[in-house]
């Protein structure tokens, strides 16, 4: 038993002088020297430079660590710096005992002190290609005979990391820096703990949640899940799911939900500048497809807005190309505009602005869009049933159809946009009836002056690189019909205070009745030309002619009024209206009237006095079964805007409605003078009124 205790004794002393012998010789060797063979290997696999500036040491304890310092990689021969990363230093602690059973598990692996950059160059390269390597294929995959074993890591934690991101095709420059990333783990079946803290752009982000286990990760067979949520300024986003080949980047299936209480934050987030939007919330199923992705079952809300359906987005072709079958309830767009709720003017005196129109999106990406809306509202504005399928292909967008109700009556439209001509071209389709502009007007708490329903059409078509180049080339035609309205005397009056005193046929029973409203304009080259202009109502008929300049945005045009009622016939006086579009100015016409009302040709007008209002209803298939008058200002208003020739008017007869004879030359000059200062200053002060000069 005694010669066995000292057998023993002499193999345990043995051991340890062997052991001893072995941290002394580990001890004793220098590891710089196998700093080139490090490099060398990282540039065969990626075909960069690495180099290690600092010491590479091992600390020998029961947990042995090793330590890297000072340590270089090269960034791509076109890149901007020459180094892609910087790290000040690198620890890794490992477990002792493992090692002699030929396996590795490492305690903790600590990274301090990171600088990256991540670059795209002008021609699309990145530099975080690293095709040039020629020796990848030699490494050991994992499992394979003769490998190293996967080492088991149980916490990695990064300290002090900055990662910069730069585009050089866009100009776009992202920065990332994080305070803490750590990733915990007991064992390879196990998931892993994430905790996150740093900033992104200068704002704050955390990130907490966990990932699959790392030998699901490298295994695959099974989807790799994913539990993470991520906060960052007035941002929540919440991912969970799973990822069928999670190597590949490829089969998710993940449930995202995505709150945005602060867009203005969230967009400075990400770099980007945006006006004052109402909070979003979107979810859906987010899915990998074969060129690209999808978010199904998609539900949004931005402030009282809302939306459903699917998108998905083609990543393969020469552009983005986006799909999408949209419905909502509500669409709120005032939720949508800036915070001053102001609109930018011209600020050059100009109505039509000269901003270049934002195109260049529609260059960017394809798109293939259904939309259906039940309300949309604007400035009290509030449209309903709403069908709109849009499409955009390279450049060329079009709507088609859009239709909408809208007060009473319906609206269709089509579009075209070329963006890529130069300059755009635009060709727009207008179609409405039944359109009751008058209460449109009353709920959107503009005026109440008149209602009744009107027909709207319009077919234009120009090209510009700005609303007011569009307009000043503008072809086509526009015409707007309306019928059986009336007029409202106070609301007229009180909008236009005085309007009364120079225009006493307003506020007279029937004569506030509007028989028609006829508009007829040619458009060629940016000069719209009446066809026909006339405004009908009981007491007086109102027509006019002349030009509408949208390039230069003046007005050169002659209103002529004429009273049914002989007793206001002193004050059926023409009208030029010039000026600007901005600043209109109204100008009686003086001498026309002194004419008119000598020769008595301006006044009253027999055949209009006797002339049926049923005409107009028998015209636009009213019940009214009476011929058609062709001396009735709305029937030739209407034959002149569709092009007919209007048959010659019979003489009219001589009634009690025509006008008395003149008095004496000396007498009327004196009233027409004095009524015409009277009309031309309460017009004035009236229309001045009205344009809220």
């Amino acid at each position: 038993m005694a010669k066995l205790i000292k057998i023993i004794g002499a193999i345990a002393v043995l051991g340890v002088a062997l052991i001893v012998s072995a941290v002394a010789v580990l001890k004793s060797k220098d590891y710089n020297d196998y700093r080139s063979l490090i490099a060398d290997q990282v540039e065969a696999v990626t075909g960069r430079e690495l180099t290690i500036s600092g010491d590479l040491k091992l600390e020998l304890s029961m947990e042995p660590s090793v330590v890297v310092e000072g340590v270089q990689f090269a960034n791509a021969s076109w890149g901007s710096k020459p180094e892609m990363v910087n790290i000040n230093r690198f620890e890794a602690k490992v477990k002792l005992m493992p090692l002699f059973s030929g396996n590795i598990e490492i305690i903790r692996v600590v990274l301090t002190g990171v600088d990256a950059l991540i670059e795209v160059s002008k021609d699309g390269l990145s530099n975080l290609d690293f095709s040039a390597g020629t020796a990848a294929a030699e490494v050991p995959s994992i499992g394979a005979q003769g490998a190293v074993p996967l080492p088991v890591v149980h916490m990695a934690e990064f300290r002090d990391i900055k990662v910069t991101y730069v585009d050089a095709r866009s100009g776009d420059t992202k920065f990332l820096a994080l305070d803490r990333l750590a990733a915990a783990s007991t064992s390879l079946d196990s998931p892993v703990n994430i905790d996150l803290a740093g900033t992104i752009n200068d704002q704050s982000i955390q990130a907490s949640g966990a990932l699959g286990a790392f030998k699901t990760l490298l295994d695959g067979g099974e989807p790799w899940p994913i539990s993470l949520t991520i906060n960052g300024p007035g941002v929540n986003l919440k991912v969970e799911g799973g990822i069928a080949r999670p190597l590949e980047g490829t089969g998710l299936d993940l449930r995202i939900v995505l709150d945005v209480g602060d867009p203005l934050a969230a967009a400075k987030l990400a770099g980007i500048d945006i006006p004052k939007l109402p909070a979003l919330n979107v979810s859906g199923l987010l899915r990998d497809t074969k060129s690209g992705y999808s978010l199904g079952a998609m539900n949004a809300t931005a402030g009282g807005s809302d939306f459903s359906g699917d998108l998905s987005v083609d990543l393969k072709g020469a552009r983005p190309s986006l799909k999408a079958a949209l419905t909502s309830r509500l669409i709120a767009l005032d939720e949508w505009r800036k915070s001053d709720g102001a609109t930018a003017a011209p600020g050059d005196g100009r109505v039509f602005p000269a901003d270049p129109l934002p195109l260049d999106g529609l260059k960017a990406v394809n798109a293939d869009v259904s939309l259906a809306v039940q309300r949309l509202t604007a400035n009290r504005l509030v449209v309903s049933d709403i069908e709109l399928k849009g499409r955009l292909k390279d450049g060329l967008l079009n709507v088609t159809p859009l239709k909408a109700a809208l007060a009473g009556g319906w609206i269709a439209a089509s579009l075209d946009l070329d963006s890529v001509s130069n300059p755009p071209r635009l060709a727009l389709v207008i179609d409405s009836d039944g359109l009751n502009v008058g209460g449109l007007l009353k709920e959107m708490e503009i005026t109440d002056i008149l209602s009744g329903a009107m027909t709207i059409k319009t077919d234009i078509k120009g090209s510009g690189t700005s609303v007011r180049a569009l307009m000043a080339g503008l072809d086509g035609k526009l015409s707007v019909i309306g019928r059986n309205g009336e007029l409202n005397s106070s609301a007229l009056e009180n909008m236009s205070k005085g309007l009364l005193d120079v225009l006493p046929w307003v506020g007279k029973g029937d004569t506030n009745t509007i028989n028609c409203i006829v508009s007829h304009f040619d458009i060629k080259g940016g000069q719209a030309r009446s066809r026909a202009l006339v405004f009908d109502t009981g007491g007086i008929t109102v027509i006019g002619q002349g030009t509408l300049d949208l390039a230069q945005e003046r007005i050169e045009m002659t209103v002529d009024t004429r009273a049914k009622n002989a007793s206001l016939a002193k004050l059926a006086l023409p009208i030029n209206v010039g000026g600007t579009f901005a600043a209109p100015t109204f100008v009686p016409n003086v001498g026309k009237a002194l004419v008119g009302m000598v020769t008595g040709t301006v006044g009253t007008v027999g055949s209009i006095v006797t002339a049926p209002v049923s005409v107009l209803g028998a015209l636009l298939g009213t019940d009214d079964k009476n011929a058609a008058d062709p001396s009735d200002p709305c029937i030739q208003a209407l034959n002149a805007g569709s092009g007919k020739q209007t048959p010659a008017a019979p003489k009219a007869q001589k009634t009690t409605a025509t006008a008395p004879p003149p008095p004496p030359a000396q007498k009327q000059d004196t009233g027409v003078v004095e009524e015409l200062g009277k009309f031309g200053k309460g017009l004035t002060k009236s229309l001045g009124n009205l344009f809220g000069d």
